[in-house]
């Protein structure tokens, strides 16, 4: 999940390169309709996600965040 799509062209470049691959990649843009916490949650309630990294460049609701880091 990253705020922009050049992250997640370079991090799936580099975990491929590790042997590691991705299922799934979110590009937050401006995030208007979607943020970080909303698809954390989606994540979360996914079995087959077993990691998520998290590249994010500011943050509307630190509460909201925290909580959805935690779940």
């Amino acid at each position: 999940v990253a705020a922009s799509g050049g992250v997640n062209h370079a991090l799936a470049f580099l975990l491929t390169e590790a042997g590691h691959g991705i299922s799934l990649a979110v590009g937050l843009g401006n995030a208007v309709d979607l943020s970080a916490p909303d698809i954390l949650g989606h994540l979360a309630d996914d079995p087959a996600t077993g990691a998520v990294a998290l590249h994010i460049e500011s943050v509307a609701d630190g509460p909201r965040l925290v909580d959805s880091v935690r779940r």
